[in-house]
């Protein structure tokens, strides 16, 4: 996993980034010399955000992950019952 401030040279498809606090699943990165039409390829993809990451030189079309909450069992029996 990276976070918005690293530099690398590439990005890999379904890779998870970090980005302000938030995680996102990369679903096909598309280069920012193409001239996409984002909007368009974000539709195509089902996506729900797009990042421009300058130093790969793609746009990143993701969906986001969201945090689950969760409450941990206090109860401590791990057998079963006989019936």
């Amino acid at each position: 996993m990276w976070t918005s401030n690293d530099i690398i040279k590439s990005v890999m498809i379904g890779e998870t980034v970090e980005v302000r606090g938030e995680l996102y699943q990369i679903k096909r990165r598309v280069k920012i010399d193409n001239d996409p039409i984002v909007e368009d390829w974000k539709d195509h993809l089902n996506c729900d955000m797009v990042f421009k990451h300058q130093p790969s030189g793609f746009f990143l079309f993701c969906n986001h992950i969201p945090n689950i909450s969760y409450e941990e069992s206090t109860n401590e029996s791990t057998t079963a019952s006989p019936n």
